[in-house]
């Protein structure tokens, strides 16, 4: 087979290096905001719902599924949306909001949430944050050559692990923050009422990490979805 007969459909080109740095930077820190945001809340929901609300591992445990249930029907459905729409951008543009306001849901009354309650807001806080998982994949692998795409998940990826262990530590220092002592030892047997404080804070800063990530999403110009690339048949040996 002769591969240089194979065409590639080549990705869309900004038009400048002004346009081309913000691209790169407006999926680089939604990516890392958003992702580094849901991995620091599947950590501290379990420890929130122990120590503020008062409740068993088994409950905090119930309350971690229900925000990861949420999470994949929002990235499910925006993966099947976003092939659909000429402006896919907008699912993950109009999901975020919902994410957005159940933490400050939250914000408001860290103490006073029933479980139920808590359960259903983090499974709609799920589907708001959701789709930026296959919105992130999406946009960076539609911007790049065919040839390049290991490189830009790989990128991806990095800056996700990255967002991850920045927001988990800025998370872990706000709550330890409103613990006598601050450390990890003390943290079980401060006060609810102390430890909900801190909670607010975290939910604050959970919501501007996502309302951080929305504006740069917003940043982001839509380009048009590459479709699979045709090859031609190879030509016959003479």
């Amino acid at each position: 087979m002769d591969w240089r007969h194979a065409t590639e459909r080549p990705a869309p080109v900004r038009s400048s290096p002004e346009e081309e740095a913000a691209y790169a930077a407006g999926w680089t820190i939604s990516g890392l905001a958003t992702l580094g945001t849901i991995v620091a809340i599947s950590i501290f929901i379990p420890i929130y719902v122990e120590l503020v609300l008062q409740h068993s591992p088994s409950a905090s445990g119930l309350a971690l599924i229900a925000f990861m249930v949420g999470a994949t029907i929002g990235s499910m459905v925006a993966g099947r949306l976003m092939p659909k729409l000429e402006r896919y951008k907008l699912v993950p543009v109009v999901a975020m909001p919902i994410g957005i306001a159940t933490m400050m849901v939250f914000a408001l009354a860290p103490g006073d949430l029933t479980l139920i309650e808590t359960m259903f807001l983090l499974a709609v806080g799920g589907v708001g944050v959701g789709p930026m998982w296959p919105a992130t994949t999406v946009i960076i692998q539609n911007a790049v050559p065919l040839h390049q795409l290991g490189i830009a998940t790989g990128t991806l990826s990095f800056f996700r692990q990255l967002g991850g262990a920045l927001i988990v530590a800025i998370f872990a220092a706000i709550v330890l923050a409103g613990v006598h002592g601050a450390s990890l030892e003390r943290l079980s047997a401060a006060d609810s009422a102390a430890l909900a404080g801190s909670f607010r804070w975290l939910f604050i800063a959970a919501a501007l990490f996502l309302t951080m990530s929305l504006l740069a999403l917003m940043v982001i110009k839509t380009q048009p979805l590459r479709g699979p690339s045709p090859v031609s048949k190879p030509r016959a040996f003479e």
